[in-house]
């Protein structure tokens, strides 16, 4: 259980013990093979998110704190990947999380974004997408900006779109667009 506060003693053991399986399903989905935190500091950071936030938790329906509980890990994997590529200078996106991110940043309302420097990344990297393998293009964008299912024939270019995007995303898509911008401040 997480450790004592003012805030643990107003959740009762019964609650913990119903949402303790829910924590662990939600760090084990939301952590995708991350290799900059592991599944148990997702899991914490939940439970820190339900404590700070109990009055947001204490009343709602399970499918509230499920809702609650994936935005928690969520904006946890998005700072440590902040913190990460500060401290780095450098990310690697994977296809899972490329899938994610084109499914909750690209196409949504801009104050709903989890990771506006994702949404970033990879509307560039689609836009050279579009250009470069217009077929894949269209598939990724009915599947994430339309949300409708595709046909038998259109997967394949969707599973291809998707792996030419983290190319282009690992490929140094951003080191190239500040490299010219460095040029371009160079010349004045």
């Amino acid at each position: 259980m997480p450790a004592t506060t003012e805030a643990t003693s107003q959740m009762t053991d019964t609650w913990y013990e119903k949402h303790w399986p829910n924590v662990i399903r939600t760090a084990a989905r939301e952590h995708r093979k991350a290799t900059i935190f592991t599944t148990e500091d997702m899991e914490q950071a939940i439970w820190e998110h339900a404590l700070g936030n109990w009055s947001d938790y204490a009343e709602a329906d399970d499918a509230l704190v499920s809702t609650l509980m994936t935005r928690a890990a969520r904006t946890y994997a998005n700072k440590q990947r902040i913190e990460h590529m500060y401290a780095t200078g450098s990310f690697i996106y994977t296809p899972k999380l490329v899938a994610a991110y084109l499914d909750s940043c690209v196409w949504s309302p801009v104050e709903e974004v989890p990771d506006v420097d994702a949404r970033v990344d990879l509307q560039e990297a689609f836009a050279e997408l579009s250009k470069s393998a217009p077929k894949q293009a269209g598939a990724v964008f009915k599947r994430y900006g339309l949300g409708e299912e595709l046909s038998a024939t259109e997967r394949p270019n969707l599973s291809r779109g998707i792996e030419s995007l983290t190319h282009k995303l690992n490929s140094g898509l951003r080191l190239q667009a500040e490299s010219v911008e460095y040029a371009i401040a160079g010349e004045n």
